[in-house]
């Protein structure tokens, strides 16, 4: 992988989450769902422009944290995401941190399996509904917090 992320510089899982930081993220995550619901993949890895500019986004914009047990939760509630009857209901309900924890454990996970070679988390996520609503319900969150003039995203909507 090209770009080299600084796990110093990651968010807290207590750190505000700014609402303009999540429509760059939201920008980048339409490209990445059209191009599955076109090509049936995110085009995953180095060679794909789309996908790195929004892979890099989620470390941007805080979904990916610090002092967060993404193993834990992965081996646990994280593999729900790639259910198809369980993903679209529970991420239609997620609160924030529920959705980063998500978010965070699928980039680590794709950063971790080699790009996506040893196993294709974002793929997985697509084809069980959850990605989708993912994205949808990052959406709310912003429309909420530009509905209410904050900079941040609020816990729960």
């Amino acid at each position: 992988m090209k770009t080299h992320y600084n796990d110093l510089k990651l968010a807290e899982t207590t750190s505000p989450v700014h609402t303009r930081d999540v429509r760059r993220l939201l920008t980048a995550f339409q490209k990445v769902l059209e191009n599955y619901d076109r090509l049936e993949t995110a085009g995953e890895g180095d060679n794909n422009a789309d996908f790195q500019g929004f892979y890099e986004l989620l470390y941007g914009s805080g979904m990916v944290m610090k002092g967060f047990d993404g193993p834990l939760f992965d081996s646990s509630i994280g593999r729900l995401v790639v259910n198809p009857t369980v993903a679209p209901v529970m991420m239609k309900q997620a609160n924030l941190l529920t959705l980063r924890m998500v978010l965070h454990t699928l980039a680590r996970g794709y950063r971790a399996t080699e790009c996506g070679g040893g196993y294709p988390y974002f793929d997985e996520a697509y084809r069980s509904g959850g990605l989708k609503e993912i994205y949808n319900r990052l959406d709310l969150f912003c429309a909420d917090a530009e509905d209410r003039s904050s900079k941040t995203l609020g816990e729960e909507i």
